[in-house]
């Protein structure tokens, strides 16, 4: 069902259902798309909600009552939408609020901005063209354009099979083949920060706005990204060559180029490998 022909009910449902997929699911990216659509279907309560408490204000205002009346004005006063708020979070008032702040640390005049448009101070978010940098970064990087990306907080564990014994061909009436006994080997993903520290120059300090993100942005997003690069390309390479019980195992050939070199490579790779990257480095 379309998320726009849902009612509150079926909202509720949906979020009583998922609530019980998660518990079990051991699945990163089932988990991860599970919490996309939540999100999504919280917004869709609170419209609802809100349509629901409206109904129920014009109903009493239609018998009469007074009080109904001005509450709903009241109500309209404060009401402030999403689309409202992305708006004013990419004005040109906004965003040379925010290069200020960057500048100089001080969020006084960002607050107060937000409080007066906003209604509350709230966080302070980046206007959206600086995470089109970002994207434009990860775009921009030949190696992590490649890999699949999730946003997981906190430490995760994956579960994976260490043995893998090929199948084998039977004939009637001979012995019984060998068995083979699964073995099962958990990775644990601890998340560590890559960061960068700038100065800039008095020059620099004397750009304004959208001019002076972009700039200073475009120098951090690109080197974080680069880094991780570097980072995930080290720790394929120091994959053991068989399985353990707390790695997962790469397939690297640490040869001088030669003409069967990736041919060899990829002919060591599992069945279960999908897709296989080649990562040669710089001689």
């Amino acid at each position: 069902m379309e998320l726009k022909e849902m009612t509150l009910q079926d909202v509720e449902a949906r979020l009583s259902e998922m609530e019980g997929i998660v518990e079990t699911s051991e699945n990163v990216e089932e988990v991860n798309s599970l919490a996309e659509e939540k999100r999504a279907l919280l917004e869709r309560k609170v419209e609802l909600e809100a349509l629901e408490t409206r109904k129920a204000h014009a109903e009493e205002i239609q018998n009469g009552n007074a009080d109904a009346e001005v509450e709903v004005v009241e109500e309209r006063k404060g009401e402030i939408t999403m689309k409202d708020i992305k708006e004013f979070r990419n004005s040109a008032e906004y965003i040379n609020a925010y290069a200020e702040y960057i500048k100089t640390g001080k969020d006084e005049e960002i607050r107060a901005l937000l409080t007066t448009n906003v209604g509350e101070a709230g966080t302070i978010a980046v206007p959206d063209f600086v995470l089109d940098e970002v994207k434009t970064a990860w775009d921009r990087n030949e190696i992590m354009t490649m890999v699949p990306k999730q946003n997981i907080a906190g430490n995760l564990k994956i579960q994976f099979e260490i043995s893998a014994g090929d199948a084998v061909i039977h004939n009637e009436g001979s012995g019984a083949v060998s068995e083979e006994e699964l073995q099962l080997g958990i990775a644990t993903l601890v998340p560590e920060s890559i960061k960068k520290w700038i100065s800039i120059s008095d020059e620099v300090m004397d750009m304004r706005g959208q001019a002076f993100l972009n700039y200073i942005y475009r120098e951090l997003t690109h080197k974080i990204v680069k880094k991780i690069a570097d980072v995930l390309v080290g720790k394929i390479a120091a994959l053991p060559s068989s399985a353990t019980e707390t790695s997962p195992s790469a397939a690297t050939v640490k040869l001088a180029p030669a003409m069967g070199t990736v041919a060899t490579a990829i002919g060591n790779l599992s069945d279960e490998a999908q897709n296989p990257v080649i990562i040669m480095n710089k001689l």
